[in-house]
């Protein structure tokens, strides 16, 4: 082979191997290329899932949502319907009350059962205190508010009528009579004494209403002065500015008890002496329930005294009261 064949072949055989060195690496290209994008693909279709994963939970919660909510509106149409009803009927009741003729002074307040609560399980207890106790009262001390260092007795005894006829047995027989009357209306009643031979102070009166959660406390008491011509009921409540009651459960206990001796006074024709503010009794104090002590009357004079002790004029006081139990809690129930 001549030298100029061979260089020919060389350069034919270097080209053929430059050839070969450029076909792998185009081909090399494309695999790397070929294996990037299935890679890419693969964490698009991870994405891609995951994204449906978040969309199927979203859907999912956003159902219960749905469903939850469907729940709540169905239960609160429920109970518009109720009040609405409800409402309707206290309505008719007042309406008809307000077309009824006034009863003449002194009359009887409409029997328990045109109450508007009587029904039996009205929704509301009450707790009835008797003021006072046999025995003469009971001078052991006790705190007059929650962490007060001032203190007064436990009970300090009551007074009498003209007649000799102690406030204490007094007040018992009205409370008695008026758990049966507001039992007939459909309360549920808690009394802090159904006896006169017990010792209990005012603090533990307190807590009967406490304990029970009762709606209001109403403490039955009958009153007395120096000056045998005064006469007429009264009630006691708290001040708003009580440092043992909070300033609003005083404003509904002269609410309760502007509203209990309007009722009472209607009921019974007793002179409207209005509601006493005070801050000093301890019934009233340690009291965390609407609380207002009723004063019937005056034992003290003679008239109030011997009319008191009347089964007519019993009943009249026990009618006012449950009467205007009723019409507190109707206002605010």
């Amino acid at each position: 082979m001549t030298e100029g064949s061979r260089k020919i072949a060389l350069l034919l055989l270097s080209l053929l191997l430059a050839l070969s060195v450029l076909l792998s690496c185009i081909l090399g290209g494309a695999l790397f290329l070929q294996s990037q994008q299935q890679k890419d693909q693969a964490v698009l279709l991870a994405n891609a899932q995951a994204k449906a994963a978040q969309s199927d939970e979203a859907a999912k919660q956003y159902q219960e949502t749905i469903d939850s909510l469907t729940e709540q509106v169905q239960t609160l149409t429920g109970e518009i319907k109720t009040l609405t009803k409800e409402n309707d009927e206290l309505q008719a009741a007042a309406k008809e009350k307000e077309n009824a003729p006034a009863p003449e002074e002194g009359a009887l307040s409409p029997p328990s059962q045109e109450s508007v609560f009587s029904k039996q399980n009205n929704g509301f207890t009450v707790a009835i205190d008797a003021g006072h106790q046999g025995g003469g009262g009971d001078s052991v001390q006790e705190p007059v508010g929650p962490g007060a260092t001032e203190t007064k007795p436990r009970d300090s005894g009551g007074t009498e009528g003209v007649s000799g006829y102690p406030e204490y047995a007094l007040n018992l027989t009205i409370a008695l009579k008026l758990k049966e009357e507001l039992l007939e209306r459909g309360y549920t009643v808690y009394m802090t004494r159904e006896t006169n031979d017990i010792s209990i102070s005012n603090i533990e009166r307190a807590a009967v209403a406490n304990d029970h959660q009762a709606d209001v406390f109403v403490r039955i008491h009958a009153n007395s002065s120096e000056d045998p011509s005064v006469y007429g009921a009264l009630t006691m409540a708290t001040s708003e500015n009580n440092p043992y009651v909070a300033g609003d459960l005083s404003l509904r206990s002269q609410s309760f008890s502007q509203t209990l001796l309007d009722a009472f006074c209607e009921a019974t024709g007793a002179y409207n002496r209005g509601v006493m503010i005070t801050d000093s009794m301890s019934g009233l104090n340690w009291s965390r329930v609407p609380c207002s002590i009723l004063e019937m009357g005056f034992m003290s004079n003679a008239d109030e005294d011997a009319k008191m002790q009347t089964e007519e004029y019993q009943a009249q006081m026990v009618q006012g009261i449950a009467n205007g139990i009723d019409r507190y809690l109707g206002r605010n129930s």
